[in-house]
């Protein structure tokens, strides 16, 4: 076969193929033998090659269906991260924020040179408020809101808690507990090169409860005492997806939830995560 023929050929060929994962190395002098062979109006049997199979890593996105305003991310929402933690993998990760200012809160932007207090600023220990045994420490998340709420007193000090709740509850929404039980034989998989659709992704999504629906990571309810009341958490629940070619990129996967329909939890004892992870 002549190189003029092979070109468009090939193009054809490929353009048949693609999204399926399978090829036809035209290149290959046997394949090239056969198809030089084929006579019009004849069936000429020919092998394919399928891709390898790779595994489809995905990527969490959470959007808040109740007023959006814990995630403002992107168009899909949040970007949402597995806690890592060694110490409580069930519980947010805590992180130190700075409350915007606001005239009810009574805040001062500067949060540089003004004293703590007074510039909104909610400073988060080492230990992220977990001990070592993955129990809450109470103390240290008291003293924090307390130094947090400064002098305040009244209506601005119930501000000041009430945007220190939003604050952490932002953070928790970002974050989910990671599945457990799973192997390499539950990731989203298919052969190199090969395309996927969105309901692809959520007919693999719907067999596998665990990603399904994920839990966000565990978060305290601020009493008007600066103590931890209780805790919470949020439900997110797979609601759409992208589409895609495997072998080339993640699947964005957007996951809803309510802000205002969090669950009061109990505490969680100390867990790790061991499983294989598809967000990977």
């Amino acid at each position: 076969m002549n190189s003029a023929d092979q070109t468009p050929l090939k193009t054809a060929i490929d353009n048949a193929l693609s999204g399926t994962g399978y090829s036809f190395d035209l290149s290959n002098a046997a394949n090239a033998s056969l198809v030089a062979q084929a006579k019009l109006g004849e069936s000429t049997t020919i092998t394919l090659t399928k891709g390898a199979t790779v595994y489809q890593g995905l990527t969490p996105y959470v959007n808040d269906t109740a007023t959006n305003s814990l995630t403002a991310d992107s168009a899909f929402g949040t970007k949402a991260a597995a806690i890592t933690s060694t110490k409580n993998a069930s519980v947010m990760p805590f992180a130190t924020l700075t409350v915007k200012p606001s005239t009810a809160n009574g805040f001062v932007a500067d949060s540089v040179t003004t004293a703590n207090g007074t510039n909104g600023k909610f400073v988060v220990p080492k230990d992220g408020f977990v001990k070592d045994d993955g129990t809450f420490n109470g103390t240290e998340f008291r003293t924090a809101v307390s130094d947090y709420v400064g002098a305040a007193i009244g209506d601005k000090k119930t501000a000041r808690l009430n945007d220190l709740q939003t604050a952490l509850e932002t953070q928790a929404a970002a974050s989910f507990v990671a599945p457990t039980g799973l192997t390499a034989n539950d990731l989203f998989s298919g052969a190199q090169g090969a395309t996927y659709s969105a309901s692809d992704v959520m007919t693999y999504l719907s067999k596998h409860a665990n990603l399904n629906t994920l839990k966000s990571g565990v978060f305290p309810v601020i009493a008007s005492d600066g103590t931890a009341s209780s805790f919470k958490q949020f439900t997110f629940t797979a609601a759409n997806a992208t589409n895609g070619t495997f072998g080339t990129g993640k699947v964005n996967v957007i996951y809803n939830f309510n802000n205002g329909n969090a669950a009061t939890v109990t505490y969680p004892t100390k867990t790790t995560s061991n499983t294989v992870n598809p967000f990977a």
